[in-house]
């Protein structure tokens, strides 16, 4: 039989052996899927059901072909859809309470920033407002958009539009039928003046 002093000096060595071989094991290294390694598409290929989160018409026009409008999906890859196949939706997918057609697609309680020149408050809290182009934030929990909130004059502005929950109605973003892969340089996002 061992004694207790005898177990002691080996739970000692172990311990000792144990911790000197610690600096010597090597952590794995995390592999990252094939699917994430794969290079970007090539201009023209074909995509479908893009959901376009991170920005929406922001691609100079002169380069968009007629009958289509610039997207960047949540993937951040950059498209060129057929504006005829264009609905908007929920970030999780399900159906808004104003319907499909981006003729219907609003944001709610967003700030309105005056345009140079406009004698107006630096900003003005809008109901409503009609999204002609959105540059997200997705991280942050808000966007900017340029577009319009009085359907009598059309005056396009910009507005900045927060969320705080996926489902919310300012994370509403276009689903795009009929997509195809191509580069383009992003016009630069506005800034808002200063407050």
């Amino acid at each position: 039989m061992l004694s207790l002093g005898s177990i002691w000096k080996l739970y000692v060595v172990l311990a000792v052996i144990t911790l000197v071989s610690l600096p010597a094991v090597e952590l794995a290294q995390v592999k990252r899927h094939a699917f994430s390694r794969r290079d970007a598409p090539k201009d023209g290929t074909p995509a479908q059901d893009v959901l376009c989160g991170d920005n929406w018409r922001t691609a100079s026009s002169t380069t968009v072909p007629a009958d289509q409008v610039s997207c960047r999906g949540y993937d951040g890859l950059p498209y060129f859809c057929l504006a005829s196949t264009c609905h908007f939706e929920s970030k999780e997918g399900t159906t808004p309470e104003n319907g499909f057609s981006l003729s219907d697609w609003r944001f709610k309680d967003c700030l309105r920033y005056p345009n140079p020149g406009e004698t107006a408050p630096s900003t003005t809290l809008i109901a409503l407002m009609s999204p002609i182009q959105i540059w997200a934030h997705n991280h942050d929990g808000y966007l900017l958009a340029m577009g319009w909130d009085d359907p009598n004059n059309k005056i396009t502005r910009l507005y900045k539009c927060s969320w705080a929950d996926r489902p919310d109605t300012n994370n509403q973003r276009p689903m795009c039928g009929q997509c195809t892969h191509q580069e383009f340089k992003d016009i630069p996002e506005p800034i808002p003046p200063p407050t």
